[in-house]
């Protein structure tokens, strides 16, 4: 059968090279942080790719009837990038480069005392702090109330006089107000900028918070 000989052949492990990683990936999300986002799939588009070449030599209609089928199909694979995925119009990285200038340029060379939190894109944030020349590095993550342990613990060990948290997320989902309501706690919010997408509403934004360590009162004698 069709099914026995697809099974015995490439496509079974085809489609286990395409399924495999995905499914990882929205484990991971579930588990750990969100990562259910295009460039993680890359590891799969070329199973993906080699399927869907295979689909579409096999439902190829007569040979008079393949430059209309092949054209309409081009077609809608632009369409595809062009409207639904605003592939050639979303600015996806601006937002974040000018955050990242915007952090480097405020901190300066002296990054003792400082820690940067930031939430989920900390390895893009870390390369350009180095792309700007700061020594800023990320040095924790904390989005969801589960993040607060880990943070207080970590805030705790450094107590550092400044605190840069940058979070990239759509608009409509901000992180936890515990996060926040922490950091607030402990610190003095000082700054607070966001850089949103200009072609695409529901893209994420880049947003910074800036806390800086609260003054200590005067001893008396």
């Amino acid at each position: 059968s069709t099914l026995h000989l697809f099974c015995r052949g490439p496509g079974a492990l085809l489609v286990l090279w395409a399924l495999a990683p995905v499914l990882l990936i929205w484990v991971e999300s579930q588990v750990l942080q969100p990562l259910f986002v295009n460039r993680y799939f890359q590891v799969a588009m070329p199973a993906c790719y080699i399927l869907l070449a295979r689909c579409v030599v096999r439902l190829a209609p007569a040979p008079r009837w393949q430059p209309v089928f092949f054209t309409a199909l081009a077609a809608g694979f632009l369409f595809h990038l062009l409207v639904p995925m605003e592939f050639y119009t979303q600015p996806q990285k601006e937002p974040f480069r000018a955050a990242a200038r915007y952090v480097a340029r405020e901190q300066g060379a002296d990054a003792q005392g400082t820690l940067v939190v930031a939430f989920p894109d900390v390895g893009l944030l870390d390369w350009y702090f180095g792309r700007e020349g700061s020594p800023l590095r990320t040095d924790s993550q904390a989005f969801g109330a589960e993040h607060l342990p880990a943070l207080q613990q970590r805030l705790d060990e450094a107590r550092p006089r400044r605190v840069w948290y940058v979070v990239v997320y759509p608009p409509k989902r901000g992180p936890s107000p515990a996060i926040l309501k922490e950091l607030a706690r402990r610190m003095t919010q000082t700054d607070y900028q966001e850089w949103p997408h200009a072609a695409a509403k529901d893209a994420a934004w880049v947003r910074v918070w800036r806390f800086e360590a609260k003054a200590q009162a005067p001893e008396h004698p």
